[in-house]
């Protein structure tokens, strides 16, 4: 593509730098094609400042890359294609729906929390391509057909249980709860590990 443009700078450079009057002046007075010798002076100078971005625009993403590092560079370029929805940020929106489905089974006011963490495997090594956005949910005023609705809708939606802590006063059917549930996206979110990992 910069191939192309540079071909085409070219061209227009010859085109408004190396005519003379008599070529691009006609003799009523008016400019090129009928353009005045203002527009035409206004254009070459648009087209050259055009130019001079086109040229540097390859070492403005390098320089951009080289201060913020490849992850940011890559979450640039993954949200200027489109990637994902939203913000293009799994964290948040898991987040939300989380919030929403507890708001649909009848807690109007969650208390809903989260955080990213890496995968490792048995031995220990770190899964480069995955993640997994962790959100808790601590409910104060619950009862039991709630929260049994709530661990209902969260395996429905395939997500990962990973703890559930209820607790209630003694002769009260008021519940309160902690439940932790974690979805697996991939890899967005550089950790230390990852950064040490890819560098």
């Amino acid at each position: 593509m910069l191939g192309s443009i540079a071909a085409l700078a070219v061209f227009g450079y010859f085109q408004f730098s190396g005519s003379d009057d008599d070529i691009y002046v006609s003799e009523g007075g008016s400019g090129f094609f009928g353009v005045s010798r203002e527009e035409v002076e206004m254009a070459r100078e648009n087209y050259e400042s055009t130019v001079e971005v086109v040229v540097e625009s390859p070492r403005t993403v390098q320089e951009f890359a080289r201060l913020t590092g490849d992850d940011s560079l890559r979450s640039f370029k993954d949200k200027e294609e489109g990637a994902g929805s939203g913000n293009n940020r799994p964290d948040l929106e898991f987040q939300k729906d989380v919030a929403d489905w507890c708001r649909e089974v009848g807690f109007p006011s969650p208390d809903v929390s989260k955080k990213v963490e890496d995968i490792r495997t048995k031995d220990n090594k770190l899964v480069m391509d995955y993640q997994l956005v962790i959100v808790t949910i601590n409910i104060r005023d619950g009862d039991l057909p709630r929260i049994a609705q709530l661990l209902k809708v969260f395996e429905q939606r395939g997500l990962i249980i990973q703890e559930l802590d209820m607790s209630a006063p003694n002769d009260s059917e008021e519940l309160s709860a902690m439940i932790v549930v974690a979805r697996l996206v991939d890899y967005f979110y550089p950790t230390r590990d990852q950064k040490r990992a890819r560098s």
